[in-house]
C-alpha cells in the first residue's frame, strides 16, 4: 500500500515534468562520453549536489541510454569513447545497454584511442569513426603473475600454506617461483573465453566471421585505413565533422528526457550489493588498498541487516543479491549464505555476479533462486586455502627477537614467529578439509548438483560464467538488469515495478601502520579465517 502511493505521487511529479520537458526546441542528436571508471553503484558524495554533477555507473549509464531509446524526438546518438576502465563483466553490461540503444536509434561511436576494452564497447554501435590519426592497440589480451617467492625469502620471509585443492592457487605467488600446470590451465581458459566474447561480440556487430576478426587482431593494425580495409571502422573522420546545431551534450539535453511512470500496483525490488573482500562484522572501507584484500570489505553483519531489512519491508517482494567479491572469510561467506537460503522461503531471492563471485563470493549466492552471470565473470574456486608468513627468518636477520608464552597445545599456531610444526600444519589441514566438505556440501544442495560432480568442478578451480553456465553452478548470463526483471517476474510484480538499492553504511577503517606488528594485527584476524582468496586482479587483462 505504501509503495502505491509513493508511486503515485512520483507519477505525478513526473507528469508535471514531462509538460517541462515538452517546451523548447529539442536537439536532433544528443552527445553522450563514455569515459574512466564505471562502478555498478557509483558512490555518492556532497560534491555532485554542489555541482549537480550525477556520479558515473554502470547503473547510471544504462538509466541515461533508456531515457535516449525512449525519446520519440532524439534522431541518434554520439557517444564518445576514451579509457574507459572496467572489467569484463562491467563491459559486457554495457556493451548490452549501447546494443539496444542502436537497435532502436542510430548510434555514432567515436575513438581517437582504440583499445580492446573502448573497441567491445564502441562496436555495438551503427557506426564506428575514427581520425586520420588514431592510435590502434587492437592486440588481443594477456594476464601476468609476478611470483615474489625468491624476494621474500631474501628478506627472511616465508608464506606457509595449506590449500584445497590443487587449482586453488591464490597463494602461489608467495609460495613459487612460476606458474604451475593448475595455474596455467585455469588461467588460459579464462583468457580464451574473455577473447572469445570479445571476438562473438565484435563480429556480430560488424557483421563479420569471427576468423575475420581475429585476423584482424593479429594483423597488428598500426592505422585508420588498415582498420577500415579489416572492416573494423566505417569512416575516417574527425568528429566536428559530425556535429551541427541540432547535437547537444547530454547534460544540457537532459531537460528534455521524460522520467518513466510507475506502474499503479505497489510492490518493489530491493538491491543489496555484496562488494569487496568478504569479512566478519562490519562492512568497511580502507582508504590504502591492503596487499591481497584490498579497499572494499563485506561485512557479514551489514549483509544480513541489508537481507533482513528487505526481508521485513512489506512493499519490498522480491530481492537482488548483487556479488562482486572474490571471496574472504569462511564463516562470514556461511553465514551470509544461510540468510539467502532462509530468506528465500518467503521472498524469491535473485543473485547477480559482478566481475567477480568466485570462492565465497560464490559460496554467498548458492542458495539463490536463481543465479546470473556474465560471460566473462570469474566465479567458482570452490575451495579452501589457509596459512600464515613465517617471518622467523626475517626477525633473525633484523635483530628482533620475539618470545611468547601459551598455554594450550595449539595456542601459537598462528604466531609469525616461528614455521609450523606437523602438528599445528595437521590441525589447519583438518580444518580445511572440514570446511571444504561444507563447501561442497552447500553448492551441491544449492545446486542441485551431486556432491561428487561439485568435487569435479570445484578442486578450487575458476571458471568463466560461460563454463560456469555449462556446467549448472549458475542459471542464465546476463546482467544486474536481467535479475531485477527475473525478480520482478518470480514475484509478480510488473515489468516497470521499482527497484532500488538498499544502502549498508561502511565503516571507515585506519589501520595504525607505525610497525611491522601493528599491519599484520589489521590483517591476521582475515588469515585466521580458513579464508577462500581469488582476487579480481589476479585476472587482470590487458
Amino acid at each position: 500500500m505504501k509503495s502505491e502511493i509513493q508511486n503515485k505521487i512520483y507519477n505525478f511529479v513526473a507528469g508535471v515534468q514531462h509538460q517541462i520537458a515538452d517546451l523548447g526546441e529539442k536537439p536532433g542528436w544528443v552527445i553522450l562520453d563514455v569515459q574512466g571508471e564505471f562502478p555498478e553503484f557509483p558512490e555518492k558524495s556532497p560534491l555532485n549536489i554542489i555541482t549537480r554533477k550525477e556520479p558515473q555507473g554502470v547503473s547510471v549509464f544504462r538509466r541515461k541510454l533508456k531515457l535516449l531509446e525512449d525519446a520519440d524526438w532524439l534522431r541518434g546518438v554520439v557517444l564518445r569513447f576514451g579509457g574507459v576502465q572496467a572489467g569484463l563483466a562491467t563491459a559486457f553490461a554495457l556493451r548490452e545497454a549501447i546494443e539496444r540503444l542502436a537497435s532502436k536509434k542510430p548510434v555514432y561511436s567515436v575513438v581517437n584511442s582504440v583499445h580492446m576494452m573502448d573497441y567491445y564497447l564502441a562496436s555495438a554501435g551503427t557506426e564506428v569513426v575514427v581520425p586520420p590519426s588514431a592510435e590502434f592497440y587492437l592486440l588481443g589480451f594477456h594476464s601476468q603473475v609476478t611470483y615474489i617467492k625468491d624476494a621474500l625469502q631474501k628478506l627472511g620471509i616465508e608464506m606457509e600454506v595449506v590449500r584445497i585443492k590443487e587449482y586453488k592457487t591464490a597463494y602461489t605467488r608467495f609460495t613459487d617461483d612460476h606458474m604451475d600446470e593448475y595455474e596455467r590451465e585455469q588461467r588460459s581458459l579464462l583468457v580464451s573465453r574473455f577473447m572469445e566474447e570479445f571476438v562473438r561480440a565484435v563480429a556480430q556487430s560488424r557483421n563479420l566471421s569471427e576468423a575475420q576478426v581475429r585476423e584482424a587482431i593479429d594483423a597488428g593494425i598500426t592505422n585508420a585505413e588498415q582498420a577500415r580495409q579489416h572492416g573494423l571502422v566505417d569512416r575516417i573522420a574527425y568528429e566536428d565533422v559530425l556535429y551541427s546545431k541540432k547535437h547537444q551534450p547530454f547534460n544540457q539535453a537532459s531537460r528534455f528526457l521524460k522520467l518513466p511512470l510507475m506502474p499503479e500496483q505497489g510492490g518493489k525490488v530491493a538491491v543489496v550489493s555484496l562488494e569487496g573482500m568478504i569479512v566478519p562484522g562490519h562492512s568497511r572501507h580502507v582508504p590504502i588498498p591492503l596487499p591481497i584484500f584490498g579497499e572494499q570489505m563485506a561485512g557479514s553483519e551489514s549483509i544480513i541487516r541489508s537481507l533482513r531489512t528487505a526481508e521485513k519491508d512489506e512493499d519490498t517482494k522480491a530481492i537482488v543479491l548483487f556479488v562482486n567479491s572474490g571471496g574472504g572469510s569462511a564463516l562470514a561467506s556461511d553465514l551470509i549464505s544461510h540468510e539467502v537460503e532462509r530468506i528465500r522461503a518467503k521472498k524469491p531471492v535473485v543473485a547477480v555476479m559482478g566481475n567477480v563471485a568466485a570462492s565465497g563470493g560464490y559460496y554467498v549466492l548458492t542458495h539463490a533462486n536463481h543465479v546470473i552471470a556474465a560471460p566473462t565473470t570469474i566465479t567458482g574456486s570452490i575451495g579452501v586455502i589457509s596459512g600464515k608468513p613465517n617471518l622467523q627468518g626475517f626477525n633473525a636477520k633484523y635483530g628482533l627477537n620475539p618470545e611468547s608464552i601459551k598455554v594450550g597445545r595449539l595456542a601459537d599456531s598462528f604466531d609469525t614467529a616461528h614455521p609450523l610444526t606437523e602438528e599445528e600444519r595437521a590441525f589447519l589441514q583438518k580444518g580445511a578439509e572440514d570446511f571444504y566438505d561444507l563447501f561442497t556440501t552447500r553448492v551441491s544442495e544449492g545446486r542441485n548438483l551431486s556432491k561428487e560432480r561439485v568435487n569435479e568442478l570445484g578442486r578450487g578451480r575458476v571458471w568463466s560464467g560461460k563454463d560456469a553456465l555449462d556446467n549448472g553452478l549458475v542459471d542464465e548470463l546476463g546482467t544486474l538488469e536481467n535479475g531485477i526483471q527475473r525478480a520482478r517476474k518470480l514475484a509478480g510484480l510488473p515489468e516497470n515495478a521499482p527497484a532500488y538499492l538498499l544502502e549498508t553504511p561502511k565503516q571507515m577503517v585506519l589501520p595504525d601502520m607505525k610497525d611491522s606488528e601493528s599491519v599484520l594485527a589489521a590483517i591476521m584476524p582475515l588469515l585466521r579465517e580458513r579464508t577462500w582468496m581469488v582476487a579480481y586482479e589476479r585476472y587482470n587483462l590487458k
